[in-house]
C-alpha cells in the first residue's frame, strides 16, 4: 500500500504504472497530473476497489495531458491507474477541506 496515513494526500513523481492500493477517508478531492509529453493516447485515472474486491472502478474521465479533475469520493481503497504511459508522470490527489 502507498503510505497515506491521514487519507488526505497522495503525491507521486515518476509514475509509469498503476500504484499499489491506498486508503482515502473520503470527501472532495482534487486530482492533478503533469507530464511533459503525453502524445501516446494514454490516461491516468483514480480508481476505487469495488465491493467484493473483484474489480477497479474508474472515477471521472481520466487525464490524458496536464490538468486536473475534482471528485467527491467515498471512504475506501483506491489506486491511481496508468494506461499506456510512455513517459513518467507526476500526480497528486489531495483532499479539499470543507470545514471539517
Amino acid at each position: 500500500m502507498v503510505n497515506n496515513t491521514l487519507g488526505d494526500r497522495i503525491s507521486l513523481d515518476g509514475l509509469d504504472s498503476d500504484t499499489p492500493a491506498f486508503n482515502l477517508r473520503g470527501g472532495l478531492y482534487d486530482f492533478a497530473a503533469y507530464c511533459e509529453t503525453r502524445g501516446d493516447g494514454g490516461k491516468v485515472t483514480v480508481e476505487r476497489l469495488a465491493p467484493g474486491d473483484a474489480e477497479w472502478i474508474a472515477y471521472g474521465e481520466g487525464l490524458s495531458a496536464n490538468g486536473n479533475e475534482q471528485f467527491h469520493l467515498p471512504p475506501g481503497v483506491y489506486r491511481i491507474a496508468v494506461d499506456a504511459a510512455t513517459d513518467p508522470i507526476a500526480v497528486e490527489l489531495s483532499r479539499i477541506p470543507l470545514g471539517d
